[in-house]
């Protein structure tokens, strides 16, 4: 009979082996899987770079191209009102020579006078001259061909069989008696060609002539050329980028090497790059890779060029970008990489080691130990074990197994029922926990972290029950949750009685934020805090539905009581103020005749309480007033000054001290809202005052970060704290009836509505108003308000000129107001916009001049004076030209909510608020110039 082996040698030497062969492959695949994925990584980064660069580059171009085919398109448009505009100033000379003289002078001596006067004149460099025929079509002046002079030319033809002059008689014989005649003539520059003519001829009838010069199209296309180039020379974007541009026989135009043959030009593989360029752009555009050599002192460069071509021109344009930053960094990644696996693998193979020897130390002393008490395992057994079914002893071949056989036996069968009792308890539990209604997780304490959580709090949370489990629950609040659930941790380790419930804000995995409840059952060994389990109910939705409904109801409510303000305030102001104005008067008549001390005083009474009333009334009527505020131009700083002066008498005995920055520029603003907002917040430093032994206000107005602020403090009662958010409040005061604190002086009474008009006031003008008060030591208001400059400045215009603008188009601006307009007018049509603008001052006049021209925009105002308003003019600007984008100006509440279901159907229609900054309106001008493109 073989003798058994040794089971715990058996399973030392193969475990040891088992573990080291797993870990040696683990350690091989993450190195493997890590090399790979940084390989890909790179060649994403490689391929990612270049195609954004070669898209910027293509746009680059594009842009360009588009350019020059409008300054193209503009040459025979040029060409023509130059030689209008030249045959018109021939006319008018030749006129005035003759009215001159006509009287006292022979007609032939007045002909000689008018041939000397036109045969002289010239222009662009001797190319511009005049010509004069009769009406039998002999020339008469002719400065450029003077053998022409005194021939007839009637049966001249140009290369189409056009005869020239029965065509410049036929365009004076016509009613207009002048206009354009297009032809084919001889141009110095080209002997022996003819090249097309415009020429505007008109007819001078006191001596049966025929005045006219013309213009040859090349010219003005030459000049034309030269102003793109010019243009060409000035654009950059990027680090180092910039537009080259060359003709198809491969002379450089613009760039680096403007002026050079660059044909001959090859990179290092024999590629003859410009050649290659010209190619790609003969064919339409395309892109070229080369190594661009080293060339007056630069390095050679592998590049990626972009080309289009200029058709009628025969240039090419082009630009590129320089590769070799990226291959820089992907080089320095590769070696960051090989370094860190390198790194990785000297440590794993450490690992590794250490790893074989410890497992080898732990299977030998386990080993040595299962020996030992084996003969204990099996007198254990034999007492303690049920087996359904009997192991046969000679099946066993180890002898540490062969003396617990029959003890296993008598054990497998009691234990495959309890074993089976126990998978039903789990599955039954497991099923609870998954399926209940709301979130289940258990944590275990110090350490705070998940330990099981069920599939209702992974759905939730967004994360799986693998995430979960390396989590604690503090890591899906957000900081104030954090605050009161780490203060309740500390007292429940204090061994502190706390809720078992609290409410928090818990961050799920996709950033949204949900309402949480959650009710803790905690667990105890002794007296020991192990851990808990708690039930997270999501109340997001009932959360949010309770604070829309107390918003909603909050704000029904401030609307009724605005509402009803409104109605009171309109139907009473005219009466009441009548009935005021009668106690008013009659009043002072009274306290004018009395002589009596006590009926002096209560007539004094009357007369104030009557002012009261009328502050009152003004007050109410402004807060319930809709009114979009005027823009104009002033000075804040004299505003202020005038506010003093009309409240002199109430400053009497308080410090005043003012200051002003002399940089503070012009506000652009309503005048009586500001003025008003003024009166109000000086009024309150007065009253705050009414107590104060040595009263002090400070004005002061200075700029800060593009606003115009102005500040007034006063060293009075201030405004407890309590009450700071209130103060806005219609109808809300300290004073009078309201003054517990006793505060101000009894005479002193408060209508409720002032500060509410002061932040309505400023909010119309996109303005801020903050507070800053301690109660018995004053209060100071800030006021800022939006800089609005007459013209762009000029770092505006810098970063203007670095972004892509649409620039030379036609704008309408609607606006009534002249202190905007005159600003919109100026930064439309100054550089570097270049636009070409008209200016209507309402609606009838907008549409006259709609109806007119062609426009590429209109910029809107949406209240204008007369019967037409914004949307009136829109509608009309609709029916005429379904694509022409149109801008609104306004900052009218009405307007604000009916402009968003307007933008939603019309893409071509935008809004800017009143005031807007110039930066800002030029930005939605280019915008919506860009949306029609």
């Amino acid at each position: 009979m073989t003798r058994p082996k040794s089971l715990t040698t058996l399973v030392g030497i193969t475990m040891t082996l088992l573990f080291t062969i797993l870990a040696g492959l683990m350690l091989y695949l993450w190195e493997y899987e890590e090399l790979r994925e940084a390989r890909s990584r790179i060649q994403k980064t490689r391929d990612t770079y270049i195609a954004v660069q070669k898209n910027t580059i293509k746009t680059q171009v594009k842009q360009t191209v588009d350019y020059i085919k409008h300054k193209k398109s503009l040459a025979e448009k040029r060409v023509r009102s130059e030689v209008k505009s030249r045959t018109n100033e021939a006319y008018e000379t030749a006129l005035y020579i003759y009215n001159s003289h006509k009287d006292n002078t022979p007609l032939e001596q007045i002909k000689k006078r008018v041939y000397d006067a036109l045969y002289a004149a010239a222009w662009d460099d001797g190319k511009g001259y005049y010509f004069a025929e009769d009406m039998i079509g002999t020339e008469l002046i002719n400065r450029n061909n003077p053998d022409l002079e005194g021939k007839n030319l009637m049966n001249v033809q140009d290369s189409r069989g056009t005869y020239i002059m029965k065509e410049i008689l036929s365009v004076v014989r016509s009613p207009e008696k002048e206009g354009f005649c297009s032809y084919y003539w001889n141009k110095p520059e080209y002997p022996g060609i003819l090249v097309p003519k415009i020429s505007y001829v008109k007819y001078f009838e006191p001596f049966d002539w025929v005045i006219g010069n013309g213009k040859y199209i090349v010219d003005e296309e030459e000049k034309i050329k030269q102003e793109v180039l010019e243009r060409l020379e000035q654009i950059r974007y990027g680090k180092d980028g910039y537009i080259f541009a060359g003709t198809w026989d491969g002379l450089s135009l613009s760039g680096p090497y403007k002026g050079e043959n660059m044909l001959h030009i090859t990179d290092p593989t024999g590629l003859k790059i410009v050649k290659k360029l010209i190619e790609a752009a003969k064919s339409g555009s395309g892109f070229v890779e080369y190594i661009a050599p080293k060339y007056k002192g630069q390095a050679p460069a592998a590049k990626i060029s972009y080309a289009e071509a200029v058709q009628e021109w025969k240039w090419y344009i082009g630009t590129g970008l320089h590769i070799d930053e990226i291959e820089t960094v992907i080089a320095e990644r590769q070696l960051e990489m090989k370094e860190s696996i390198r790194s990785r693998a000297v440590k794993g193979l450490l690992l590794l080691v250490f790893f074989i020897f410890f497992s080898s130390l732990i299977i030998w002393f386990f080993s040595k130990r299962i020996k030992i008490n084996l003969s204990i395992f099996d007198e254990f057994f034999r007492q303690a074990a049920k087996q359904a079914l009997p192991i046969e002893k000679d099946k066993v071949s180890f002898t540490e197994f062969q003396s617990l056989a029959a003890s296993a036996n008598q054990m497998s069968r009691e234990r495959i029922k309890s074993e089976k009792a126990l998978r039903d308890s789990e599955k039954k539990y497991r099923q609870l926990f998954n399926n209940a209604p709301a979130g289940i997780y258990e944590i275990n304490f110090p350490t705070g972290r998940f330990i099981n959580v069920n599939d209702v709090m992974c759905s939730f949370t967004g994360y799986t029950e693998s995430e979960l489990v390396k989590m604690a629950p503090i890591d899906l609040l957000n900081s104030d949750s954090k605050t009161r659930y780490e203060e309740r941790q500390k007292k429940l380790l204090s061994g502190k009685k706390i809720p078992e419930s609290i409410e928090v804000e818990m961050i799920n995995k996709d950033g949204q934020t949900l309402f949480i409840l959650l009710t803790c059952d905690f667990v105890y060994r002794g007296k020991e805090l192990k851990g808990a389990r708690v039930v997270a109910h999501d109340i997001s939705e009932l959360k949010i539905a309770t604070e829309e409904k107390l918003n909603a109801q909050r704000i029904a409510g401030e609307q009724k009581k605005l509402a009803l303000v409104g109605q009171i305030a309109g139907k009473m102001a005219h009466d009441f103020n009548n009935i005021l104005g009668i106690i008013m008067g009659n009043t002072q008549l009274l306290m004018t005749n009395c002589s009596d001390d006590e009926d002096k005083r209560k007539l004094d009474l009357i007369f104030r309480q009557t002012l009261r009333g009328r502050n009152l009334t003004k007050n109410l009527v402004a807060f319930a007033k809709d009114q979009e505020p005027s823009q104009k131009y002033f000075s804040l700083s004299e505003k202020i000054d005038l506010v003093i002066n009309l409240m002199r008498k109430d400053l009497e005995g308080i410090k005043l001290v003012k200051s002003d920055d002399p940089d503070v520029p012009d506000l652009l603003a309503d005048p009586g809202m500001i003025e008003h907002a003024l009166v109000n917040l000086l009024q309150n430093s007065i009253h705050a005052t009414s107590k104060v032994e040595s009263a002090k206000i400070t004005l002061r107005t200075y700029c800060a970060d593009e606003q115009i602020c102005f500040e007034i403090e006063d060293n009075g009662c201030g405004i407890p704290e309590e009450h700071i958010e209130h103060i806005y409040e219609p109808s809300f005061t300290l004073k009078g009836s309201k003054d517990t604190y006793g505060s101000y002086k009894g005479s002193i009474k408060g209508t409720g509505y002032g500060m509410a008009n002061v932040k309505k006031y400023i909010g119309l003008h996109n303005g801020q108003i903050n507070i800053n008060s301690k109660f018995g030591s004053g209060t100071k208001f800030k006021i800022c308000l939006p800089v609005i400059k007459k013209e762009l400045t000029d770092q505006e215009k810098v970063e203007l000129k670095n972004t892509p603008l649409h620039y030379d188009k036609y704008i309408l601006i609607v606006e009534d107001e002249p202190e905007i307009s005159d600003v919109q007018y100026n930064i439309l049509t100054q550089e570097p916009c270049r636009h070409k603008v008209d200016i209507a001052g309402n609606g009838k006049m907008a549409m006259d001049l709609f109806s007119r021209n062609r426009y590429d925009l209109v910029s809107l105002d949406y209240i204008l004076p007369g019967k037409l308003n914004g949307f009136d003019l829109y509608n009309h600007i609709r029916k005429k030209n379904k694509t022409i984008p149109v801008l609104f100006i306004s900052g009218n509440i009405e307007f604000l909510e009916s402009i968003r279901d307007l933008k939603t159907n019309d893409k071509l229609v935008d809004h800017v608020s009143k005031p807007c900054p110039n930066r800002e309106y030029i930005g939605a001008v280019n915008d919506l110039l860009g949306k029609k493109i």
